[in-house]
């Protein structure tokens, strides 16, 4: 059990996540502690920025998986500006990776999202008093953990068209809409995305679309993921790999 000093006031908290049901039951659960107060909810990156920029709370519960913004970037600006609040990341990841790069963006504390209530409420109430990382996170932190998707793809070296391609595919983008934008063909995108899948050892739409969020690539303006350019050599290069099969 967490030690408040006495007399203490209650700490104010702002949830951020994009589902208002799993908001509600966060709020039930803080509001358990009479020395947690929630303030304030938002539902998607840019909202958090605004909440907390307002309100000023002594603590913001993040989810990771944001719309508009990721939840590690919309850290990462909020501790630069507000240095004083401690954020608790709440996601559904259980692998290493993703709790160090939460605590990398500056959370006090990971906890995932399906762990129990009351972990995330000692989470939140360690948090309040101390940076400490509370020992309630039961994430492996073992030195063969999985390498973080972002650091792994930094030694893959996808080529411009390669990463285009799957910016536009990990946010949601059609592959007749991809190829349109990008002055392609179908045929030719599809070759792109299976080599940038292939390299950064991804299996599936969903795979991809973590990544790209833990990469940044969802935070980024949507002209630099999605730019437009003419047929080149290397889009012939991808034809004529098509015609050989």
């Amino acid at each position: 059990m967490v030690e408040w000093e006495l007399a203490s006031p209650p700490r104010s908290v702002v949830i951020v996540d994009d589902h208002s049901c799993l908001r509600l039951g966060l709020r039930r659960t803080l509001e358990l502690s009479p020395q947690l107060q929630v303030v304030g909810e938002a539902g998607d990156g840019e909202e958090a920025l605004a909440v907390v920029r307002q309100l000023r709370p002594d603590l913001v519960v993040m989810d990771l998986s944001l719309p508009l913004l990721n939840g590690l970037e919309v850290m990462r600006r909020l501790r630069g500006e507000l240095p004083a609040i401690k954020f608790v990341a709440y996601s559904l990841r259980e692998e290493a990776w993703a709790a160090r790069e939460a605590l990398e963006a500056g959370a006090a504390a990971y906890v995932c999202k399906n762990s129990p209530p009351s972990e995330l409420l000692r989470a939140v109430e360690q948090a309040a008093i101390t940076d400490a990382v509370p020992a309630a996170q039961k994430l492996e932190k073992s030195s063969d953990a999985p390498e973080a998707p972002r650091v792994r793809r930094q030694n893959l070296r996808l080529s411009e068209r390669e990463a285009h391609v799957l910016r536009l595919l990990a946010r949601g983008v059609t592959l007749k809409e991809a190829a349109r934008s990008l002055q392609i063909s179908v045929r030719t995108l599809e070759t792109y995305r299976a080599r940038g899948m292939q390299k950064l050892q991804l299996r599936t739409r969903v795979d991809l679309m973590r990544f790209a969020e833990h990469s940044g690539w969802l935070s980024a303006p949507e002209e630099e993921a999605a730019p437009r350019f003419a047929p080149t050599v290397e889009h012939e290069s991808a034809n004529s790999e098509l015609r050989s099969d």
